[in-house]
């Protein structure tokens, strides 16, 4: 799931998701901060993902976050992203995951959100 969604058709969240790294998940045009959400289906441990940033690398300010019964936990800052940002982590177990997006220089495309444990 994601906070935002551009107009046009082809920007869903699964774009992130994919594989491609030519697709991707574009926030709505205005947004200028905005999360990106993984369910992994069970609780997993995870302790690193990567995350593309390709054509739009306009991120200056992101965490990694977890979800913890009803809150989120942060597992990781930085400022950019890029085309192949790989972001570890000490290990934790966690179901859903989310790229906290606070600071853009505008909207939000994210290429890929992978996870790994």
């Amino acid at each position: 799931t994601v906070s935002s969604q551009f107009v046009e058709a082809g920007y869903d969240a699964a774009r992130a998701v994919d594989g491609d790294p030519k697709t991707r998940w574009a926030s709505d045009f205005a947004a200028r901060s905005g999360w990106l959400e993984v369910d992994l289906g069970a609780e997993k441990q995870i302790s690193r993902v990567v995350v593309s940033e390709v054509e739009w690398p306009e991120t200056r300010e992101f965490a990694i976050e977890i979800k913890q019964g009803t809150t989120w936990k942060e597992v990781a800052r930085g400022t950019t992203i890029g085309a192949d940002k790989e972001i570890a982590f000490a290990p934790v177990k966690a179901r859903s995951i989310r790229l906290n997006v606070m600071k853009s220089a505008n909207a939000i495309n994210i290429n890929e959100f992978q996870v790994f444990p």
